[in-house]
């Protein structure tokens, strides 16, 4: 697994929108299909630039699995530095009423995560190519931000839209901390707490 720069966005960006063309979140932007494959590269190479100054976006070796982390003191992505980062340009994109509707989701996820309470590791986002999945790749991928987090003795917070996610990161320490209606589909705040490491 590597750390990626700025030159890896584009190929990052691709395999997340791979990843995430039935997710909830790009439905509720796009939800033609066609229209949302299309979306979905700006969407991610967006929140990528947003992320890739705290040099924690990680890939594999040919960026089939790419996972984006918030470190402590920069896990704020308030809708202000969600639009600063290029996201003023999706109504654009999509019509003023889908972007709203993102606004919305990011207003109602924002008391969840607040509610963590204090410093923290925030998995922004996480996909791996569907062609790869099954893989291990992603469980990697988050390994490398829980273990910083653990041995600074830290949570690892996320927000996630469906089912499959919660019992995903359910079996790898995540707890349901809080929900929110978002129209048909409810967000749902996972905290994962420190690990304390395995006596030998």
């Amino acid at each position: 697994m590597q750390r990626i720069g700025p030159e890896q966005i584009e190929a990052a960006a691709r395999t997340l929108a791979l990843a995430f063309h039935d997710d909830p979140i790009l439905k509720m932007v796009a939800p033609d299909e066609a229209k949302r494959a299309a979306i979905a590269p700006w969407f991610f190479t967006t929140a990528l630039k947003m992320l890739i100054p705290e040099k924690q976006v990680w890939a594999n070796e040919d960026t089939s699995a790419v996972a984006g982390w918030l470190p402590p003191g920069a896990t704020d992505i308030s809708t202000v530095r969600v639009m600063r980062a290029g996201m003023a340009m999706l109504p654009f994109k999509v019509g003023p009423r889908r972007a709203l509707r993102l606004m919305q989701l990011l207003s109602k996820a924002e008391p969840l995560h607040k509610a963590v309470g204090g410093p923290h590791w925030f998995l922004a986002t996480i996909g791996t190519r569907p062609d790869r999945q099954g893989h291990g790749l992603g469980s990697a991928l988050m390994k490398i931000g829980t273990d910083q987090a653990d041995a600074a003795g830290l949570p690892c917070y996320l927000e996630t839209m469906t089912d499959e996610d919660v019992a995903y990161y359910s079996k790898r320490g995540f707890e349901v901390t809080g929900e929110a209606d978002v129209g048909e589909y409810t967000i749902r705040a996972m905290v994962r707490p420190p690990q304390l490491p395995v006596a030998e």
